[in-house]
């Protein structure tokens, strides 16, 4: 058999040309003139001390959050005034804190003069007459009611109020007279409600209002009533008083009154240079919202009000104009600065207004008519006593509050705010006896975080040593 060859073997690759290498430089040094630099030394000890300060960081940053959260749960109310405000009702009905912000400067100027402030009202009885012949307009004697505010100016019990209100000039009493008159007829069908206005004018000059007698005044009485008081009330707990100097309505229309009960609750009397056109004080006077005006319920009620001018046209004395008022019974009532004292005294305005009360005889006024009667006004032991318990009441002292306020409570003088305000003090008491205690929790974390930090401080020391000795 025919075999065949073997493949041939494959042709072997053509070589190239010999790399010839570099070009032979007969200048150039045998030895290699730039050494390449060794590796740099690994940085561990820097990163150990970078990554250690951090941990230390946010070790710190953890502990202080956590701090801030367990002192915000655990730490006690506030033992000051934000604490707590009363909760007591007082019988008077008259709530300072509800009638300005708690706490406020109003607040504390209602609490210190409230107590001082009474209810006035006086009553008339007497006859009305025929100017000329002296004949009866009617058999029986007319009656009738003045209702205001007012405030107690000492110890003995004397009160400052409106001299309108419980001393009247004979006009206006004459007037009123005949309208309570006129109702008495309406009431009996002899005389038509829209006739009453025209049936008063038609006898107001010709009609003179007399006691039992033609050539006596009518008489009069007058009451005051603490804290709450009811129309029409001349027994407990009304007290008697009489009047004892008055100043006419160009005069300042101011009047003092004697009541038979001494050592009630007081006002201090302070600075008319509080009443400025654009300046703002605090009145309070006695207002009703009751429709039957002769039994009604009688409550303190205050405004926080701008004096917006002074006028100087209704008398010999300026009187300063305010831009609200509390109602018709506010007249006698006070304008306070706001240490609780008694700036101006509230009258209505002539001028305008609808006769509002909304004008304010300055209280030199009043201290003038109290020089002229031999008053000198004073606060009482117990009024010092009870304007030193509030001091502490709003400055948070409430141990001093309820020892005080307790003292002035208990010794019944009428101030049924002082045991309000006491027990308002021992409630916060109680609120703070009753909080938890402070965490020791950041002892121990900033504890551990100081001993962090010393750690790492170490750790970088000694890396840092380490690091210079390879040098």
């Amino acid at each position: 058999p025919v075999v065949a060859p073997p493949p041939a073997d494959p042709p072997a690759a053509h070589p190239g040309p010999a790399d010839p290498g570099p070009p032979h430089d007969p200048f150039a040094s045998p030895a290699r003139r730039i050494q390449p630099s060794p590796p740099p030394r690994p940085r561990t000890g820097l990163r150990l001390g970078v990554a250690a300060l951090a941990l230390a960081v946010l070790a710190a940053g953890g502990g202080l959050a956590v701090w801030a959260v367990t002192r915000s749960a655990d730490a006690p109310p506030p033992a000051g005034p934000a604490g707590a405000f009363p909760t007591a009702t007082p019988a008077a009905g008259f709530r300072p804190w509800s009638q300005a912000a708690p706490y406020s400067a109003q607040e504390r100027a209602l609490a210190t003069a409230a107590p001082g402030l009474v209810f006035v009202e006086a009553v008339f009885n007497g006859y009305l007459r025929d100017g000329r012949t002296g004949a009866l307009l009617n058999p029986t004697p007319v009656t009738f009611q003045r209702r205001c505010s007012g405030f107690v100016v000492d110890p003995a019990g004397h009160v400052l109020t409106n001299g309108q209100c419980v001393a009247p000039d004979e006009p206006v009493a004459r007037e009123r007279a005949l309208y309570t008159l006129g109702r008495i007829l309406v009431a009996g069908k002899k005389l038509t409600p829209g006739a009453l206005d025209g049936w008063v004018r038609s006898r107001t000059a010709g009609t003179r209002f007399t006691g039992k007698e033609p050539d006596r005044p009518p008489s009069s009485q007058v009451f005051v009533q603490l804290n709450q008081a009811t129309g029409g009330l001349t027994g407990t707990p009304a007290i008697a008083g009489e009047v004892v100097r008055t100043r006419a309505a160009d005069a300042g229309d101011l009047a003092l009154v004697k009541v038979a009960r001494p050592d009630l609750p007081g006002v201090e009397l302070g600075d008319a240079a509080a009443l400025t056109p654009g300046g703002v004080v605090v009145v309070a006077g006695y207002h009703t919202v009751d429709a039957d005006f002769r039994d009604a319920t009688y409550t303190l009620r205050s405004k926080t009000v701008q004096v917006t001018a002074t006028d100087t046209g209704q008398g010999a004395v300026p009187l300063f104009r305010i831009g609200d008022d509390i109602g018709i019974y506010s007249h006698g009532g006070v304008a306070l600065d706001p240490a609780g004292r008694v700036v101006g005294v509230l009258t209505n305005d002539r001028s305008g207004a609808g006769g509002a009360n909304r004008a304010v005889v300055p209280v030199t006024a009043a201290r003038e008519l109290l020089a002229e009667a031999g008053v000198a006004p004073t606060l009482g032991d117990a009024d010092r006593l009870y304007r030193r318990g509030l001091d502490a009441y709003f400055t948070g002292r409430d141990a001093t509050a309820v020892s005080q306020l307790d003292a002035v409570a208990r010794g019944g003088n009428g101030n049924e705010l002082a045991e309000a305000y006491r027990r308002s003090a021992a409630d916060r008491q109680q609120l703070t006896a009753a909080a938890p205690e402070q965490s020791n929790l950041p002892t121990v974390l900033f504890s551990g975080l100081g001993g962090a930090l010393l750690a790492a401080l170490a750790i970088g020391v000694v890396l840092l040593a380490r690091r210079r000795s390879r040098r």
